[in-house]
């Protein structure tokens, strides 16, 4: 597992584009969409994980808020 998680970070920062002078042009396009493709679900990741976060707090508010209307309505 370990072997296989260092193989991956490899490949990882060698299809970086800053490492274009030490790549075979062979190599260039895969590696770099492999590096492209690791940053997009790296992203869709970190905004389903906020997007999770967002609809607890909006829940919250929205329980809160039906609270508050249910408060009012009684005191009238």
């Amino acid at each position: 597992m370990l072997r296989g998680a260092i193989a991956g970070l490899l490949i990882y920062g060698y299809g970086h584009p800053a490492c274009d002078v030490f790549r075979p042009a062979a190599l260039d396009a895969p590696l770099q969409g492999f590096h492209r493709d690791i940053n997009t679900v790296a992203f869709e990741g970190y905004r389903a994980l906020t997007r999770f976060d967002d609809d607890r707090a909006v829940s919250a508010v929205k329980g809160y808020v039906q609270h508050l209307d249910t408060q009012m309505r009684g005191a009238e």
